[in-house]
C-alpha cells in the first residue's frame, strides 16, 4: 500500500495511550483534539519542564537538587502543586534505589497511514538490567489490557535496535509508584493494529 507523504498521520505515544485509555465517544473526542490543536510548541506542552527535570535528575546521579530548583522556577501556582505533587510520588518509588542512565532509543511505530513517534523518557540500568521506561504521570490507572498493548507498541519500535534482545520495556504509573514491567504479550498484536487502525479511521472521518 502506497501512503504519500502529506496523507501521513503523526502522533506520539502520549496520545496514543489518550485514545486506548478512552472508550466509546471519548476516543472520537482525543482524535478530533490531537487533530485540530497547534503544530506543538514546547511551551504548550504541560509536562515537558517536568520530564526534563527528570531525566536531568538521573543524568547528574539522582541529584534531587534539580528538582528543587524546577519547583522554584515554576511561576504557575496550580502547576507548581501539580509538579511537586508528581516529584514526591516519584522520589518516594525512588527511595533508596540507584540507577545507573543511558539515553533510551527513539522508535516509531507504523501500520497503514499512522506514524506513532515511541520516546520513553528514561533509560535506567540496575543489576546489569537495562530498563527502557515511559512515563505515565495521570490520576487515572491503566488496566493490564492497556499496560500489555503500550508495552508491545514499545517492543514494535524498537525490534530494529541492535541491542533489543538486552531491553526490559516498563511503564511507570508515577501517582502510584507502579512500575509494569512483564514479558510482552505477542498475542495482542491484532488488538494493538485494531487501535491504531481505529485511530486512523476516525482522523479520516473527522472534517479538517
Amino acid at each position: 500500500m502506497n501512503i504519500s507523504i502529506t496523507s501521513i498521520i503523526r502522533i506520539s505515544m502520549t496520545d496514543f495511550i489518550e485514545f486506548i485509555t478512552k472508550t466509546g465517544t471519548r476516543k472520537q473526542t482525543v482524535v478530533k483534539t490531537v487533530k485540530k490543536r497547534p503544530k506543538y510548541s514546547p511551551g504548550l506542552d504541560y509536562w515537558k519542564q517536568l520530564r526534563d527535570a527528570l531525566i536531568m535528575y538521573h543524568t547528574i546521579g539522582q541529584n534531587k537538587e534539580v528538582l528543587n530548583e524546577l519547583l522554584n522556577n515554576i511561576a504557575i501556582k496550580s502547576k507548581m502543586t501539580n509538579y511537586g505533587k508528581i516529584i514526591g510520588k516519584y522520589l518516594e518509588f525512588i527511595g533508596n534505589k540507584r540507577y545507573s542512565w543511558f539515553i533510551p532509543p527513539y522508535g516509531e511505530y507504523n501500520i497503514d497511514e499512522l506514524n506513532i513517534r515511541v520516546n520513553p523518557e528514561l533509560g535506567w540500568i540496575r543489576k546489569n538490567k537495562k530498563y527502557i521506561i515511559k512515563l505515565y504521570f495521570k490520576d487515572e490507572p491503566l488496566t493490564r489490557h492497556e499496560v500489555d498493548i503500550l508495552l508491545l507498541l514499545m517492543k514494535e519500535a524498537f525490534k530494529e535496535e541492535k541491542d533489543v534482545t538486552n531491553y526490559d520495556y516498563a511503564i511507570l504509573e508515577v501517582q502510584r509508584g507502579k512500575l509494569h514491567e512483564r514479558k510482552i504479550n505477542n498475542s495482542i498484536q491484532p488488538l494493538l493494529e485494531g487501535e491504531a487502525r481505529s485511530f486512523a479511521t476516525i482522523w479520516s472521518k473527522l472534517e479538517d
